[in-house]
């Protein structure tokens, strides 16, 4: 899977086996979101457990499990009981989780009912970093490890997005060294606490800090621009 194709793969909404009971639900569901509060997977989880509680007539509950670059949370949805009342949002890092030796986990280990949300992934730095893209990438070949970086776990997809962009631009990886977190709302804070000096993650993750004057988005790796952000150039 090449970078790009990767960057637009989806987030899974995903839970155990449900119950063949007609009644179903008769009581409130849980919803496993397996990174932090504030970011984008937390934000469109709420939204689908506001629609399924509409739809289902139940209360729908967004649990945050985080820790592990996400092993945590997609553990527990893994190992969570078989009766339809919890589910989980399954993110591309599980993909990664066997190659990186973090985890056994693939996408067998879960009853898949629905893709429900993509983005493609952007880079982003603090107010006061480099110009543009083409400053940033100017500084990273000039000075190798200067720019810190990070998104999420390492071998993430918002690691393998800016990998690949490195590869492509003819740079090494360590380049830019890869601080692993535990989603986007992390990586910003330490993007704006000056302690990296840019964020890959997805455009609407970052919104929150770019409206509040406190990061710029250089760049969408991708070969349009993003809906609601065409002012962002592609790559």
């Amino acid at each position: 899977m090449n970078a790009r194709t990767l960057l637009a793969a989806g987030i899974l909404l995903a839970g155990a086996a449900g119950t063949a009971d007609a009644a179903w639900p008769e009581r409130p569901i849980s919803l496993i979101v397996p990174w932090s509060a504030g970011g984008g997977t937390d934000a469109t989880g709420r939204i689908v457990a506001s629609l399924l509680e509409e739809e289902l007539g139940q209360p729908v509950t967004v649990i945050n499990r985080t820790g592990g670059g996400g092993v945590v949370g997609h553990t527990e949805i893994a190992t969570a009981e078989p009766d339809g009342y919890t589910l989980g949002v399954l993110t591309t890092e599980l993909s990664m989780f066997h190659w990186v030796g973090t985890s056994p986990l693939t996408h067998e280990n879960y009853t898949l009912l629905g893709l429900y949300n993509t983005d493609p992934i952007g880079l982003h730095v603090a107010k006061d970093g480099p110009a543009d893209a083409k400053a940033l990438v100017e500084q990273i070949r000039s000075e190798p490890g200067r720019h810190k970086a990070s998104g999420a776990n390492l071998g993430g997809a918002a690691h393998l997005a800016l990998a690949g962009l490195l590869d492509r631009l003819g740079l090494e990886t360590k380049a830019a060294p890869w601080v692993p977190s535990e989603g986007a709302t992390p990586s910003l804070q330490l993007l704006v606490s000056g302690a990296i000096g840019m964020v890959s993650t997805t455009l609407p993750e970052a919104r929150g800090m770019v409206d509040a004057g406190e990061a710029r988005t250089l760049l969408v790796m991708a070969d349009e621009p993003a809906a609601g952000f065409e002012q962002v150039p592609t790559a």
